[in-house]
């Protein structure tokens, strides 16, 4: 009978234990994400003010090769681009729900996407490069062309 109560104990303290190490685990893991998600839009808007700063005089004189070497200029800041799909100088503005704006100079050309699907559907930059990619395949080339 002993061992009986005493292998019931040590399950339901161990199960108690493991119970509340998950709840702790999950709080330290909601709080995490939701520092890394500030993070992220603080970086965002950071950006998005440099791009809004550093390109006003000039947009406000019409001078688009200045803008067009001011956003180039700071879209290759970490060397990485956003879109490799896409021509060089575009870029982009993105909004709630997968909104997306993309102004691509090279083409003459602003794509918009109105996203009501953020809930349903996550889209990777991969996805926007190879989708404006097919665009530039479509109206430079046909298949199999480098728009860029």
């Amino acid at each position: 009978m002993l061992t009986k109560i005493s292998y019931k104990l040590i399950v339901a303290v161990g199960s108690v234990a493991l119970l509340i190490i998950g709840i702790f685990a999950y709080g330290i893991l909601s709080a995490h994400q939701e520092q890394l998600i500030g993070e992220v839009r603080r970086s965002a808007l950071q950006l998005s003010e440099t791009v809004k700063s550093s390109t006003h005089y000039d947009m406000l004189l019409n001078q688009r090769e200045s803008v067009h070497r001011i956003i180039t200029t700071i879209g290759k800041q970490d060397g990485n681009r956003k879109f490799p799909g896409a021509p060089s100088g575009t870029y982009c503005g993105a909004g709630h729900n997968n909104n997306m704006c993309f102004v691509v100079p090279e083409w003459n050309m602003v794509i918009v996407r109105l996203g009501l699907d953020e809930n349903k559907l996550q889209i990777t930059d991969a996805v926007y490069s190879t989708f404006i990619e097919k665009v530039g395949q479509a109206i430079v080339g046909g298949p199999g062309s480098n728009p860029k």
